[in-house]
């Protein structure tokens, strides 16, 4: 996400960078209007949002995650989980993310929803929903939260976000049982 931006700012443990084209123009500020007045003086016009690096993500000017690896939160959304998996669902530790306002409670109720229902089951099924190179969404709801996948015509990328729903209700599908294999042969079948 950061290609998109020429020049913005960046945030770690509190000090301000100004990034142009991947490069950092100026030392670290304390604050942003400092930060700021250094792109000014370069004659840089800086993106509205902050990279924040502890998150791993761009933040707005209040300090919540406009947008993390994941597919974008639905609007409204308090707070979601994203991530961008290698397809079909292979999660990567630095490719994903719970932002926004979360209690601790809810990011483990929700983490604990995603483990044991909703990732097993898309899992198990997205490969009969999406190719590789498909831009179509799918979703797996219940339980009061509500997971969004898709890949973008990534060819081998799934982007995922996950966010309490409302409307939710029900209980989540659950992945289906894998089926015995065949036997291979004529006597095999026969046998008790």
């Amino acid at each position: 996400m950061r290609e998109d931006h020429t020049t913005y700012l960046s945030r770690s443990e509190g000090r301000f960078r100004v990034i142009h084209q991947g490069l950092p123009v100026a030392p670290d500020r304390a604050t942003k209007a400092e930060a700021l007045a250094d792109a000014t003086r370069a004659g840089l016009t800086v993106a509205p949002r902050v990279w924040d690096g502890t998150l791993g993500s761009f933040v707005d000017d209040h300090g919540t995650a406009a947008r993390g690896w994941g597919l974008a939160p639905v609007e409204g959304t308090r707070y979601h989980w994203s991530a961008r998996a290698i397809y079909p669902v292979d999660l990567l530790w630095d490719r994903m993310a719970v932002e926004g306002d979360a209690s601790e409670d809810e990011r483990k109720a929700l983490g604990r929803w995603l483990d044991d229902q909703a990732l097993p089951y898309l899992r198990a099924t997205v490969t009969e929903f999406l190719g590789q190179g498909d831009d179509m969404e799918i979703r797996a709801s219940g339980d009061g939260f509500t997971l969004r996948a898709n890949p973008r015509r990534s060819f081998g990328y799934l982007y995922l976000s996950a966010a309490p729903d409302p409307s939710a209700t029900g209980p989540t599908p659950k992945a289906p049982k894998p089926k015995a294999p065949k036997p291979k042969s004529r006597a095999a079948r026969r046998s008790p």
